[in-house]
């Protein structure tokens, strides 16, 4: 090669099976808003939308929601306080179960609320766990 570890890395590459492998992308002129991801999710699960800030925190949110007795609390789960992660895990829930019903092949929900309200919490502020973002007034 050109001694900058392209063919090592090419090599390593293809010792991973190709449902491993993180697909590529291509966007259009437009950018994301076109791209089919329902090509890559053939299962009835929505996916979380990766372009709200803070969306590194989706797998976990989603290993969250497939905790079956977690996810059956929280959905039946409603407080006042605007600032409760539990509501708001529990909306979030929601709109991933309802999502199943939906006939589309691009599902895909938001966890901007639950990710403001986590990204609120005293806790996370202390631990800095959250970037905070220049959309949301309310910081």
């Amino acid at each position: 090669g050109d001694g900058s570890g392209d063919e090592a890395t090419e090599k390593l590459l293809a010792e991973i099976p190709d449902m491993y492998r993180k697909p590529k992308m291509t966007m259009s002129h437009i950018g994301l808003s076109d791209f089919d991801f329902g090509k890559r999710n053939s299962t009835p699960f929505a996916g979380l939308e990766a372009s709200v800030p803070n969306s590194f925190a989706n797998p976990v949110l989603q290993c969250l929601y497939f905790q079956r007795e977690l996810r059956t609390v929280l959905v039946e789960y409603c407080s006042d306080d605007p600032n409760c992660l539990a509501t708001e895990a529990g909306f979030l829930f929601h709109m991933l179960d309802q999502a199943q019903g939906v006939k589309s092949r691009n599902k895909k929900c938001e966890a901007r609320n639950l990710l403001r309200t986590f990204r609120l919490a005293p806790d996370a502020q202390a631990l800095g766990l959250l970037e905070p973002t220049q959309l949301e007034p309310d910081q």
